[in-house]
C-alpha cells in the first residue's frame, strides 16, 4: 500500500491549488514534536498494559490495537484533512506519554502529515496563507531530510557523509537534498516541488518503517490468521475502496490486491466472512449512522459511497466466491441476515445491500444448480423483495426440463409456505423449512459445513 507517485500527488496538488479552503491563518510553530536525537533509551520497568520490548526493557507508548489503527491511517492513500488531523493527534498523544527519545520514524511521519494537513487547510491564493503554507512545507521538508540523515547514520553504523548520500541510500532523488540546503539558506523551492518531495519521502517511511512493524513485540504477539483480524484487514482495504474521496475507478492492481485480501478470510472461515459482510461490521449503516464496525474506529456512513461502487466491488470478489464454491452460501447468508436483522430499518438496509449484490451475481451469469435455485427462490418468496432477482436465473423456455423441474419443486415450496402460515408445527424433513425457524435444522439438502451456522 505504497504512495502512487502520480495519482495521489495530483490529488494533493489539486487540493492545494483550490481556493475552497477555510480562511484561517494557522501559525506553523505552535505544535511540533520535540527534536529527536537518540534511537532508544532504557527505562525502568513499570506496570502497564502497553507493549514492551523485552530485549531492551522499553515500554512502547501505545497499545498494539492503537498502533494498527494508526498504521491503517498512515497507509491509506486517500489522504485528506480529516485523516491527516487524526494522525497528527495520535502521534502527539504517543509522544506526550513516551519515555524514550529517538523514535525517528514517528517524527518523520508527523512532519509528513503536518505538511499534508496544512496543504489541505491553507489557501495558496491568499497572500498570508500562501506564505504560511510555503513556510510549513519548507520546515517539514527540512526536518524530514534531517531525520532521514540521522536514520541513515544509525543504519550504516556511522554518520552519513552528505545529505545527497542519504538520498541515494533511500533511493530518493538527489534534488531533495538540494531543496534542504536551499531552505537552510532561506531560499524556498516552489510549493509544487516541496509537495512532490514530501510524497516521495512518505513512500520511503511507509516501506521502511510502517510496513515491517505491526505494533507487537514477543511479549504481546498478534494472533496470526484469526478470523476477526483477517476480516478487519479486508474491511480496512474495502473502506478505501468505498470511500467517497478515493479515486474511482481504482486501478487493476488495487482491485487485484483487494481480491487477494478477500481470499484470506474466505479460506479461513467463509461463514464468519459472509455473516460479517452482511452486517454493520461492513458497509451496512447502523442506527447511529456508522458502518465498518470491524475496524478499531467505526466509519461514518456519509463518508463512503456504497451504491456507486458496489457493482465494481462485486466484480472484484465474484471470482473468489466462484473459485471457492461459496456463491450459493454467500446468497444464503445474505437472506439469513435479512431474516435475522435486529430492527426494521436495518432489515431494509440489509435487503437493499444484498439484492444489489445478488443482481450483480445474476448479471454475470452464474449458474446455480437446480436445488440451489429452488432454495434461493424459496427465500425470495419468504423475504418478498421488490423484485425477484433469482427468478431471472430460471430458463424462459417453458419446455426446458430445468425450468419444469424448478417450477414443480417451487410450487411444492410455495404450497408449504402457505401451509406454514396456518400450521406452525409442520415437519420439514426433506428440505429446509419454507419459513425460517431457528430451532429446526435446515434439512438434508444443506451440506454439513453449513448446517451449524
Amino acid at each position: 500500500m505504497g504512495f502512487p507517485t502520480g495519482k495521489v500527488k495530483e490529488h494533493l496538488l489539486g487540493l492545494y491549488k483550490s481556493t475552497h479552503f477555510s480562511k484561517v491563518i494557522y501559525f506553523i510553530f505552535c505544535v511540533h514534536l520535540k527534536t529527536l536525537h537518540k534511537m532508544k533509551r532504557n527505562v525502568s520497568s513499570m506496570s502497564s498494559g502497553r507493549s514492551r520490548d523485552s530485549k531492551d526493557d522499553v515500554f512502547l507508548p501505545f497499545f498494539p490495537s492503537q498502533w494498527r489503527y494508526l498504521k491503517s491511517l498512515v497507509m491509506d492513500d486517500s489522504i485528506n484533512i480529516e485523516t491527516s488531523k487524526k494522525i497528527i493527534d495520535l502521534l502527539t498523544a504517543i509522544q506526550q506519554r513516551d519515555t524514550a527519545d529517538g523514535r525517528l520514524g514517528l517524527a518523520l511521519t508527523y512532519e509528513i502529515y503536518n505538511a499534508f494537513y496544512h496543504l489541505h487547510k491553507l489557501d495558496r491564493n491568499n497572500n498570508i496563507e500562501g506564505a504560511t503554507l510555503q513556510s510549513v512545507l519548507a520546515c517539514a521538508l527540512q526536518r524530514s531530510v534531517n531525520h532521514l540523515h540521522e536514520v541513515c547514520g544509525h543504519l550504516k553504523g556511522g554518520p552519513s557523509p552528505t545529505y545527497r548520500a542519504t538520498m541515494e541510500y533511500f533511493s530518493l532523488p538527489g534534488v531533495i537534498a538540494k531543496y534542504r540546503n536551499d531552505i537552510a539558506h532561506g531560499n524556498y523551492p516552489s510549493v509544487d516541488d516541496m509537495v512532490e518531495a514530501m510524497a516521495k519521502i512518505r513512500q520511503v517511511v511507509i516501506d521502511k518503517y510502517w510496513k515491517p512493524f505491526d505494533g507487537n513485540t514477543p511479549a504481546n504477539p498478534r494472533p496470526e490468521g484469526g478470523k476477526e483480524d483477517l476480516f478487519a484487514d479486508f474491511s480496512r482495504k474495502c473502506r478505501i475502496f468505498f470511500e467517497a474521496a478515493s479515486p474511482h475507478p481504482q486501478t487493476e492492481e488495487e482491485e487485484k490486491s483487494l481480491r487477494d485480501m478477500a481470499l484470506r478470510p474466505i479460506n479461513n472461515d467463509f461463514h464468519y466472512f459472509a455473516k460479517s459482510l452482511f452486517s454493520t461490521l461492513f458497509a451496512i449503516k447502523d442506527e447511529d449512522g456508522y458502518c465498518f464496525k470491524s475496524l478499531p474506529s467505526p466509519v461514518r456512513y456519509s463518508e463512503i459511497e456504497v451504491w456507486e461502487r458496489l457493482p465494481r466491488f462485486m466484480g472484484v470478489i465474484y471470482p473468489v466466491l466462484k473459485e471457492t464454491g461459496n456463491m450459493f452460501y454467500f446468497c444464503i447468508h445474505g437472506f439469513q441476515s435479512i431474516e435475522n436483522a435486529e430492527s426494521k430499518i436495518v432489515k431494509e438496509r440489509l435487503a437493499k445491500f444484498f439484492f444489489a449484490c445478488a443482481e450483480e451475481i445474476v448479471k454475470k451469469g452464474y449458474c446455480f444448480s437446480i436445488n440451489e435455485t429452488i432454495h434461493l427462490l424459496k427465500w425470495e418468496e419468504a423475504i418478498k423483495p421488490p423484485e425477484n432477482i433469482f427468478y431471472k436465473t430460471v430458463p424462459e423456455d417453458e419446455n426446458d426440463i430445468t425450468r419444469q423441474r424448478i417450477t414443480t419443486e417451487l410450487n411444492k415450496l410455495v404450497n408449504a409456505l402457505r401451509i406454514a402460515e396456518r400450521e406452525k408445527d409442520i415437519d420439514y424433513s426433506g428440505v429446509s423449512a419454507a419459513k425460517v425457524d431457528q430451532n429446526i435444522p435446515w434439512g438434508k439438502f444443506v451440506f454439513d459445513k453449513y448446517k451449524d451456522f
